[in-house]
């Protein structure tokens, strides 16, 4: 397993902070603390950013509301 590069650390840290901004939205409008918050909590330009990071530092796209894993080439 190969370390990951500097973009690919922070691509993915940007995930976290879209992630870290559904949840607080998520939690302002009252949703339990117990609970994650889902993608509804996004803007449709953030969920768009996030999906589209994800595909880069996970290989995986999405379609039809189901995960697919893209062959990633070492």
């Amino acid at each position: 397993m190969r370390e990951p590069t500097e973009l690919e650390k922070q691509q993915y840290q940007r995930m976290i902070e879209l992630s870290d901004l559904a949840r607080k939205r998520y939690l302002e409008a009252g949703g339990d603390s117990r609970r994650a918050a889902d993608d509804k909590y996004m803007t449709a330009e953030e969920k768009k950013e996030f999906l589209e990071l994800g595909r880069i530092v996970f290989g995986v796209g999405i379609r039809d509301d189901e995960g697919k894993r893209q062959s990633v080439s070492s």
